[in-house]
Order: C-alpha cells, then structure tokens, then sequence
C-alpha cells in the first residue's frame, strides 16, 4: 500500500503540472523521489522511521522554497 501511495503521488505530478500545481513546485517535488524509492524498497523491513521522516521533511522543505520563489 506504501509503494502504491508513493506511485501515485509522484505519478500525478507531470498531471499537476502547470495546472493545479505551478510546473516549479512539480519538477522541485521530483527531486526528493529518490529519497522516496529508497523509503518504500525498504519500508516493511526497518524498525526505525528515519526514511519515511526524512523523505517528509525534504519534501516539505523543497516544497516550501518551491513555492516562496512562485
């Protein structure tokens, strides 16, 4: 279920683009995929939440700047 919710949402960016959600906070939402992938390869595995935490707060954080530069 984790994997699909992490497809769907980073599927539903290049939707979003340019539409509901300006194409700099698309293609800035991107980058913290990779953090994301490494998440949910491991995500039934690890005990601790470090990955999913830290995969929260990147996207947070480039969200964030994405936006204040909107």
């Amino acid at each position: 279920m984790y994997v699909g919710a992490v497809y769907l949402a980073f599927g539903t960016l290049p939707v979003l683009a340019g539409g509901a959600l300006p194409a700099v906070v698309a293609a800035a939402s991107a980058v913290v995929l990779p953090v994301s992938v490494w998440d949910a390869a491991g995500y039934t595995e690890r005990r601790v939440p470090f990955p999913s935490v830290a995969a929260m707060v990147a996207l947070v954080v480039v969200q964030l700047l994405a936006w204040c530069g909107v």
